[in-house]
């Protein structure tokens, strides 16, 4: 393995950690990484674009680029929204580099694992000990720890998928990654990170319903039956909150679900939102452009929303966010393109190493249907990261159990 390579890993294996610090500091050393795999694979670089081409995913993205980029030219703000669009799918792009650079290089993948497993004991080990050391002066005082509540968010499913790397890499029982689910416990309790506490259980129902489809006679009419069901469940939620939103702020009624269960502000956020969907239900008002909405950041002037807008920033729900800005065609796009991206990932895959792939999906979008903006750079860096070594790492398990 060349110097080049060697450096490539190790900036992918510590990236994580460095989002301890700013999210800048984490796309920095991906983007270096990034730079010094283009030079090391300067010859590959034509022939993953061939590759690309031949891709059976490539007619949903596609539809999904197209789609977004109609939002984008009809956007209020088309510059904000072509930019974002380009990001979104460069890191697409970018996750069959990275793979492309794994594949089949055993040496390479298992320096970054290594590296990624002591980068991440670090990082859950140093947020748990300044959660700790703080539980006198700021949670009794505040009722959480917010410094790194947000990295939370990507410190719980990294330490969560952590076995299955300590397995693969070091080929021993994760005993490593025992003490980390250990820890991580007290940090999202300390920190108020309910997002990531969603995300655990998404991922567990997630796996659940997996197992049942796959344990059904019919599975493609299970499946979608239950994919048609809670699409509609979702729509029927927003667009109930939505009826509510006038109601619950001029006359004061109560709230469609207990604010106990989710909070008064999202609450009139999502119905806000669906109010605004329903005036450019198609293409949207175009991507992360939500808050310059007329009237979004007018005061609710509700008891239990304080000085809070009708959309803060964006509307806290990755599946509303995609729906008020890239339209019902932009969703449903973006839905079917990561679907299929990952069917034809984990089909050849034994249960094993679909587990993690399905729990990992089911952590990911259930977090993201109460925290970041779906086009925060960092959230989706990751997903599309922490994918790539997933699918790399059960690729690696499946050579070395002659499966591949």
């Amino acid at each position: 393995m060349t110097t080049i390579a060697k450096i490539s890993c190790i900036l992918i294996g510590i990236s994580f950690s460095l989002r301890l610090h700013t999210p800048l500091a984490y796309g920095a050393s991906i983007a270096i990484s990034l730079i010094f795999i283009l030079i090391e694979e300067k010859k590959k670089n034509f022939s993953i674009f061939k590759f690309i081409n031949k891709n059976p995913i490539i007619p949903y993205f596609s539809l999904t680029l197209l789609s977004f980029s109609i939002s984008s030219i009809l956007s209020t703000l088309p510059l904000r929204s072509f930019l974002v669009t380009v990001y979104f799918f460069s890191f697409f792009l970018i996750s069959y580099l990275f793979f492309s650079f794994f594949k089949k290089k055993d040496d390479r993948l298992l320096l970054t694992l290594n590296f990624l497993i002591i980068s991440i004991f670090f990082s859950v080990s140093l947020v748990f000990f300044y959660n700790i050391s703080n539980f006198k002066t700021i949670y009794l005082v505040n009722n959480e720890i917010r410094k790194y509540k947000g990295f939370v968010n990507l410190l719980t499913i990294l330490v969560f998928l952590c076995p299955f790397f300590e397995n693969v890499a070091k080929n021993q029982k994760p005993y490593l990654s025992f003490v980390m689910l250990i820890l991580v416990f007290p940090v999202i309790f300390l920190s108020n990170c309910n997002s990531a506490l969603l995300g655990i259980i998404g991922g567990f129902v997630w796996l659940s319903i997996f197992w049942f489809i796959n344990n059904s006679r019919n599975k493609k009419k299970v499946a979608f039956t239950f994919v048609i069901v809670t699409f509609l469940a979702i729509i029927s939620l927003f667009n109930s909150l939505s009826y509510k939103v006038e109601k619950v702020t001029k006359n004061n009624e109560n709230f469609l679900i207990s604010t106990n269960i989710l909070d008064a502000h999202r609450q009139i956020i999502w119905g806000f939102s669906f109010l605004e969907f329903k005036k450019k239900p198609f293409f949207g008002v175009g991507a992360d452009t939500s808050n310059f909405l007329n009237n979004s950041q007018d005061i609710i002037d509700h008891a239990l929303t304080g000085d809070m807008t009708y959309i803060p920033s964006h509307p806290h729900n990755f599946f509303l966010e995609l729906l008020l800005e890239t339209g019902i065609f932009g969703l449903l796009n973006f839905l079917l393109l990561v679907f299929f991206t990952n069917y034809f990932l984990v089909k050849k895959l034994n249960f094993y190493c679909k587990s993690y792939i399905i729990f990992f999906n089911g952590y990911f979008w259930s977090a993201s249907m109460v925290n970041f903006s779906f086009w925060a750079a960092w959230w989706q860096g990751s997903y599309f990261l922490i994918l790539t070594l997933l699918y790399s790492v059960s690729k690696y398990q499946m050579r070395k159990l002659n499966v591949d």
